[in-house]
């Protein structure tokens, strides 16, 4: 199947997940950092302009689009109240004392657990919960190509306020899963289907084509995780995309790639952050930038052109990558 010039991506479907929540749930997410008195930032807020800019490019370029969320509320119709038992339930069922504690009341219990209890229940809501919900949503209203998952990465230090001068890029795609997780029945059956699914030669093609993208576009070099205790490797002499097993990875049925690129808490690409989308360039640090959302919009962009357009084996209905998924 060709291509019009002026629709390189024609036909292909893409799920767009901006990552997070943000809006008035971004302080339980532990996703609203403030830099040396200045503004927050807060990361779901900050990929949903990126996702609403992504999903217009994709479409002029002839793609269906998907956005999995459109506001900073929460796709889960669940919220950390619902949680509380299974909450309360994984607490005793991890205690040393799990016999005794069974026999207590669910208020006695609360009390026992206390900050605990809240913050798990709360972790339950937004991680897990939410990021299912998420995956049914993909699952039950559009069958993807591929999934862009967007984030935006931040050295250990941004939890405590700290800014940094280094920068860097990284590119997840599903893997690596480690014996622990591989304990829990739930997970396990998640990890295998998605072995089975037969994605990950798709999500390397299309991760290491939008990679390279924003190499070129941003100068950056990679986040170096290689072979750790949780992310393996997955192409020689390519440290930008590595295997991990995050919940969006595991959890979305079909190829998913999940973006990362930037520190958020770098001098420069925070105060990018703080002027927000903006048409033209304005200076930062003595230099020229444009709009931080439209640089990570337009690199996702032309990776996909990249890893779809110039191919010929169709995925599903549509061309994909030479490595195409069975649908």
């Amino acid at each position: 199947m060709s291509h019009p010039l002026d629709k390189p991506l024609n036909g292909l479907r893409v799920a767009i997940d901006p990552g997070h929540i943000g809006g008035p749930w971004a302080q339980m997410e532990e996703r609203s950092t403030r830099y040396h008195g200045s503004a927050p930032v807060q990361e779901g807020d900050l990929n949903l302009i990126t996702a609403r800019l992504l999903k217009a490019e994709l479409t002029a370029m002839g793609a269906s689009v998907f956005v999995v969320r459109d506001s900073t509320e929460p796709v889960t119709p669940y919220r950390p109240d619902d949680m509380m038992e299974e909450a309360r339930e994984l607490l005793v069922a991890h205690s040393s004392r799990k016999q005794n504690l069974r026999a207590l009341p669910p208020e006695n219990l609360n009390l026992l657990f206390g900050h605990r209890l809240l913050e798990l229940s709360e972790f339950l809501f937004y991680r897990c919960s939410e990021i299912k919900e998420r995956g049914n949503r993909i699952r039950n209203n559009f069958v993807p190509d591929i999934t862009i998952t967007l984030y935006i990465d931040a050295t250990p230090g941004s939890g405590r306020g700290r800014l940094t001068s280094g920068n860097a890029n990284i590119f997840f795609v599903g893997g690596s899963y480690t014996k622990a997780e591989m304990a829990d029945p739930d997970m396990r059956r998640r990890c295998v289907y998605k072995m089975l699914e037969g994605s990950s030669g798709i999500e390397t093609e299309v991760a290491t084509a939008i990679a390279g993208v924003f190499t070129q576009k941003t100068g950056l070099g990679p986040v170096k995780y290689g072979d750790s205790s949780t992310t393996r490797a997955v192409i020689p002499d390519n440290a930008y995309v590595v295997a991990r097993n995050l919940a969006a990875n595991r959890e979305y049925d079909g190829p998913v790639v999940c973006t990362e690129p930037y520190f958020m808490n770098n001098k420069v690409v925070y105060q990018r952050l703080l002027a927000g989308d903006y048409e033209g360039q304005r200076t930062f640090d003595g230099k020229s930038y444009g709009s931080i959302f439209r640089e990570y919009a337009d690199c996702v962009a032309q990776g996909l052109v990249k890893a779809y357009a110039g191919s010929t084996v169709i995925a599903g209905a549509n061309n994909g990558p030479a490595a195409s998924q069975a649908k």
